[in-house]
């Protein structure tokens, strides 16, 4: 359900990142650090500020009505794949925007600068690593999903197949029974009825 969704903003989430690289020295992860809370494509935050958490609620809850979780498991998978589709959305969002800026600028990609064409290209590749990641937590749902319906159908065949063994084993005492016991089960059988009292004398009941 939809209550099983914690919104943390502006703490970070851990969500898994691809890695495409980047500086290592503190002064080049400073500024890096400052580009993600811009285009968000690289931050860790669930929810930016320029973000709305009912935006957020909304995409889960269409989720969760496609899903419907059954238990604690597919609760979490499902939220990964909500959180993963919500980086996804916001790397499309800021190619968008990117693009949108520089045709602005010029109408003709064919003359952006060197650097623009290394943002568009950058800022695709975080586009498509969101993209892969939301697959992947698609994926994992989906093939515990599976795994779990397999299993039932397996339960459901070996109950199927205990409770025929258990039929075919009673008639085949039943035909093996004395006359004797026969008419006596006959006879509690009627009795439980209401068609003999306990003496065995009928009682007049029609069936």
């Amino acid at each position: 359900m939809i209550e099983n969704i914690e919104v943390n903003t502006p703490e970070s989430v851990a969500t898994p990142k691809p890695n495409l690289g980047g500086p290592s020295s503190p002064e080049g992860r400073a500024i890096s650090s400052k580009n993600a809370t811009k285009h968000g494509c690289t931050a860790n935050t669930l929810i930016l500020e320029h973000e709305s958490v009912e935006d957020y609620k909304a995409l889960a809850e269409t989720w969760f009505k496609v899903y419907q979780p059954k238990d604690k498991l597919e609760c979490t998978l499902l939220e990964q794949v909500v959180n993963a589709n919500w980086y996804y959305r916001r790397a499309e969002a800021a190619l968008a925007q990117i693009e949108a800026t520089f045709l602005e600028e010029n109408p003709n990609p064919a003359d952006w600068t060197e650097a623009q064409d290394r943002k568009i290209l950058r800022h695709q590749r975080y586009k498509t690593a969101q993209m892969n990641l939301m697959n992947k937590a698609k994926k994992q749902l989906d093939d515990h999903r599976r795994i779990e319906q397999i299993e039932n159908n397996r339960n459901t065949r070996l109950k199927i197949a205990v409770d025929r063994h258990k039929a075919q084993k009673k008639r085949q005492e039943e035909a093996e029974m004395p006359l004797d016991q026969v008419l006596e089960r006959m006879r509690r059988k009627a009795t439980e009825l209401g068609f003999r009292d306990e003496n065995g004398n009928p009682t007049g009941k029609k069936g």
